[in-house]
């Protein structure tokens, strides 16, 4: 979700809907250019445009994720589960 503070009436400017049981997220969303990277509870990792909140990529994992994701160069790496995971 992307807010706006100064539009306190009606701050969203952009939110993303995930499936799955026990939504949400436990980390901390990545940006990486002008790309959101947010790994969800439900085990998908995100690639969104930080202007618009479209999902440019999306990866399933299988495991729940519980950590926040580390860019290095052009990859991105996450813990999910017993595996570390580059996407």
């Amino acid at each position: 979700m992307k807010i706006d503070p100064s539009k306190p009436d009606d701050p969203v400017v952009w939110s993303v809907k995930t499936w799955g049981k026990d939504n949400g997220t436990w980390s901390t969303p990545n940006i990486y250019g002008d790309t959101v990277i947010w790994a969800t509870k439900p085990g998908v990792i995100y690639g969104l445009n930080k202007e618009t909140g479209e999902v440019r990529w999306s990866s399933p994992l299988g495991y729940a994720i519980r950590a926040s994701a580390t860019v290095s160069g052009d990859d991105v790496f996450i813990g999910s589960g017993p595996t570390l995971n580059a996407v």
